[in-house]
């Protein structure tokens, strides 16, 4: 299943490669956001979902004789969103994005004076 949110993604590409064999089998979601790939052989697949204005999503499957029928599900995330989340990591890791800054104060005993008015 393919959803972003709690909607559907219809016409998102989903692949499966096998790096050993070189093989890629590739589906399309249908309007349920669901997807059936025919996997021809045992072994470790990288699962993509491709779809236009969101960000690619990928994980790895490993189909075996235990494992013919391995659900995966994907949430995707608008491109914009993705971006967005990413900036913001990149500026609370940069300390806010704005620099550091160092701000001394110093209280003199003439500014005491004038503040209290004796």
């Amino acid at each position: 299943m393919v959803k972003s949110g709690n909607m559907p993604i219809p016409g998102a590409a989903v692949s499966a490669a096998n790096a050993a064999t070189k093989e890629t089998i590739i589906a399309w979601t249908d309007v349920d956001g669901s997807y059936q790939l025919r996997i021809p052989a045992d072994g470790p697949y990288t699962l993509q979902v491709q779809m236009s204005a969101f960000a690619a999503s990928t994980r790895q499957v490993v189909f075996d004789a235990t494992h013919q029928d391995v659900p995966a599900n994907f949430e995707l995330i608008l491109l914009s969103r993705e971006r967005a989340a990413h900036n913001e990591q990149r500026q609370a890791n940069a300390g806010g994005g704005r620099g550091f800054q160092n701000l001394s104060v110093f209280q003199s005993g003439a500014g005491q004076d004038a503040a209290s008015g004796s």
